[in-house]
């Protein structure tokens, strides 16, 4: 499913809309590292690559990581969430934007653990999160994008957070999400 015409199509790059998320994320006061988990070919890497950020990615989409954008070949590698190569709290910031509607219901709280063991800090996540006063936007995500799996309200979303040991500290209401480790 996420193979080139999902990339060439689907997900197509943004200079500019890539390039302002990756500034958005350099406000937060990161030490080292960053992980982009279904970082796809790299797109807000590179941006973060080219304001200093140690970054990596992790991305599930073979042709993804094989075709990563200049500068990220060596930091993007083809892994499954639920099971992140990586030791315990190795980076201080990870990226999840546009992800976990993608993964299936159940492996949520797997994955969620994942984020919590390799992030010494926290999550920035970007989800399409259900509005329960507007069912007709699950069937336009579902449409705009098949792989859309997992929509859930930010109450269900919460509650997957808590039980990983993860503490949600911003909702903005709509998509943006922050979260930290809880000690």
């Amino acid at each position: 499913m996420f193979d080139d015409e999902y990339y060439e199509k689907t997900h197509e790059y943004d200079y500019h809309y890539y390039r302002e998320c990756a500034l958005r994320y350099s406000l937060f006061d990161l030490k080292n590292r960053v992980l982009d988990l279904g970082c796809g070919r790299g797109y807000i890497m590179t941006h973060l690559l080219d304001i200093g950020r140690d970054v990596y990615g992790v991305d599930i989409s073979r042709y993804a990581t094989t075709h990563p954008m200049p500068y990220c070949e060596d930091r993007i590698i083809t892994a499954d969430l639920k099971a992140l190569p990586f030791i315990d709290d190795s980076f201080d910031l990870v990226i999840c934007r546009a992800v976990l509607e993608h993964i299936p219901e159940n492996d949520i709280p797997q994955v969620l653990r994942e984020i919590r063991r390799v992030s010494n800090r926290g999550l920035y996540m970007i989800a399409i999160i259900a509005d329960e006063n507007r069912p007709e936007l699950y069937e336009f995500w579902r449409k705009e994008d098949p792989s859309h799996i997992t929509l859930k309200t930010f109450d269900w979303w919460k509650k997957r957070f808590e039980e990983s040991g993860l503490q949600v500290t911003f909702y903005d209401g709509a998509l943006q999400l922050i979260a930290s480790r809880q000690q």
